[in-house]
Order: structure tokens, then sequence, then C-alpha cells
């Protein structure tokens, strides 16, 4: 290498400097900065050593095993980080691989994110493949941007891909969400003018039950074949407790799970639309599920107590503590408990989750912030 101490001495009055091993290491092996990145303890991502010159198909599995499961903290970096050391290694990120980060990305609700990568693929002049299409069409329907949507169907055409049973769910999650139940009615026609008619998936199946105003409506469309998804959005749609039992008595006699956190939450969420409190904390206690959207609605039933005392406060406190991952809502509903209750202690609770809040990145809206201030004048 040339760095031989007796080359240094002569220059130096005392000990030759020592030379690191890693800078050894460094000049020898480019690749080493990367691994090192993603071998050090700091980092989640512990990336076993790739080995070179991995083809697509093995490229695309890794990254489903690695991000399929939960959402990374921080969505698109940690995917760009472990893909550009895969390209660093000489693997291939072609079609394949790009349909799944699209895919993820979607998922993630990154459609924009998503969109890119797509046109980079593009410019490389890789062909865009049917799975990314169909990807993609669903990150933007389920963000709810209409005009982007219909711009990518038609490149979806122009590319040579008719749409199929999933381009066409993505249509109905679109129109579901930005309310347009004509819009819906003309994709369930074309449809069916198909020949033979594209049939409808069974997240499709799922997005017009929620697209109905109530359970009657639902029930008319005759779409409901019975699978666990489909009686959820059924649930969810129950106004009284006899249109509850009916659901649930259909759902047993199709040997679903009637004990599922999905038939938890929307039992619990219908008996807090209806304001039946009491049915409610029955739900409760009766099972042992715990999820974000359960202690959500448990604030929300501590607001709607007609009084506060130390029993609902502890109660209230335990529903957010125990929350692994609080959202907006989460925090917003128990800053409004705290409100309410209208003591200086819990007016003071208020302001130091506002100000907990802030640190954990969280954008509470500024009418809450401001009621937070001014109760504490």
């Amino acid at each position: 290498h040339g760095m031989s101490s007796t080359s240094c001495s002569a220059h130096y009055d005392h000990d030759p400097p020592t030379v690191s091993p890693c800078f050894h290491i460094e000049i020898v092996c480019p690749f080493f900065q990367f691994t090192s990145k993603f071998t050090s303890n700091k980092t989640p991502h512990r990336m076993p050593l790739a080995p070179l010159r991995w083809p697509d198909g093995r490229v695309c599995s890794y990254l489903l095993d690695k991000f399929g499961k939960k959402i990374p903290e921080r969505p698109c970096d940690n995917l760009r980080e472990v893909v550009q050391g895969l390209e660093a290694r000489k693997c291939h990120v072609g079609p394949k691989t790009v349909a799944v980060m699209v895919k993820l990305l979607c998922r993630w609700k990154k459609p924009y994110e998503a969109l890119w990568q797509l046109k980079k693929l593009k410019r490389r002049g890789f062909p865009v493949n049917k799975n990314a299409h169909d990807s993609i069409l669903h990150g933007f329907a389920s963000v709810g941007n209409e005009e982007v949507f219909t711009s990518l169907w038609a490149v979806m055409l122009h590319d040579g891909f008719l749409p199929g049973p999933e381009a066409f769910e993505a249509a109905i999650l679109l129109y579901k969400n930005t309310g347009h139940k004509a819009k819906i009615t003309s994709v369930l026609d074309e449809m069916q003018s198909h020949d033979p008619p594209i049939p409808l998936t069974e997240s499709a199946r799922r997005y017009l039950i929620a697209s109905c105003t109530d359970l009657q409506e639902a029930l008319s469309l005759e779409v409901n074949t019975w699978t666990q998804g489909e009686a959820e959005e059924l649930l969810k749609l129950c106004t009284c407790k006899e249109q509850t039992e009916t659901v649930l008595a259909g759902m047993a006699h199709h040997q679903l799970d009637v004990c599922s956190l999905y038939v938890c939450e929307a039992l619990c969420q219908a008996c807090v639309n209806r304001g039946d409190f009491d049915s409610f904390w029955e739900c409760i206690h009766k099972t042992q599920h715990r999820s974000e959207y359960l202690n959500f609605l448990i604030l929300t039933a501590c607001i709607a107590l007609p009084k506060h005392n130390a029993k609902s406060l502890s109660l209230a406190e335990a529903a957010f503590a125990s929350t692994a991952d609080p959202k907006i809502r989460t925090y917003t509903a128990l800053i409004m408990y705290y409100l309410k209750h209208k003591s200086r202690r819990t007016i003071a609770r208020a302001a130091v989750l506002v100000k907990y809040a802030e640190s954990k990145n969280v954008r509470l809206p500024a009418e809450l912030k401001e009621r937070v201030v001014l109760a504490g004048i």
C-alpha cells in the first residue's frame, strides 16, 4: 500500500501514526462502507452480506421477506437504502423488483414515491409489468386521487394491458373513497359488459359493501359471499342491536370467526355510533383484543361518560399507555378527555401530552393546541 511505517517516520519526530485496519479494508473493498452501514448495531436493517449478482426474481422475494410484514420506520428511505445496497453488489433490480417496490410503497400509502420508481424503470427501457400497473392504480385509489388515477388508467391501456379484476377493484376503491356512487355503478356495468364478465375480487366486494350507507343497501347489492372480510364490513354498517345480531347469526351460519379483532372493532364501533355505551363496555370487558383503534374507541367512550372520576381517568390513561403506536386521533381523544375533566391537574397533563406529541413528530390540529393553551390560562 506504500503505507509502511518506515516511509512515514522521517516526517514525524514522535512515534509513527498507526494506520487503522479499516483504512486498508476501505481501499481494498469498496463494498465495505455499504456492508458496515448495514451490519452496525445502530441501524434496524441488519443485512446479511448478499451474494453478488442476484437475479431480479431473487431480489424481489428478498424485499418481500424483509418488508412484507410491517411498515418500516422511514418507509421510503429504508427501502431505498436496501435497494441501493443491493445494486452496489451488482444485483439485478429489474421489472419484478420494481413491481414489488411499487406494491410496498403503495401499501404504505406512498404512491408518489412508487410512481417515481416506475418512471425511472421506463427511462431505463424496461417494461412495466401488469402487477406494477395494478399496484400503482391501487395506491392512488387508496389516497382518493382521481386525476392521477385516470391518467394512469390511460397509461395502462397505452402499454397494452387490458384492465383485469385487480384494476377494477382499484377503481371501486377510488370511488368508495371519493364518494361517487354513480361512478361505482358504471364500473360494475363495465365489468359486466366484458365477455366473459370480469369477476369481483374479494377486496372489491368489501369496498362495495363499505361504500353503502346502510345495511339494507349492502344486502340488496347481492355481492356478499360471506367471507370474513365482507361480514366485518357488514357489521360496520349496523345501526341497531337487531341488525348486529342478524349479521353475527349469518357469520356463525357460514362458520366465520365471530371473535376476531376486526369483528370486535366493528361491534365496538357500532355501539359507539349508536351511543350504546353499556353494550360497548360489555364488549370491551369480554374480549382479550386490544389495538390502536380499540384504545381510541375506549378513549371516545371515556369522553362520553356522564361523570368523570379517578376510575375513568386511570382507564383513559391506561388505554393510551398500552397503545404501541398512537395516531393523531388517539392523542386528540386523550387531550379532549383531559380538557373535559376540567381539573387543574388534567389541564396540566394535556399540556404535557401536547409537548410529548410534538417530540414524537405527531402533528396535532392547531385548534386543539389552542384549546389546551386557553384552558391553562
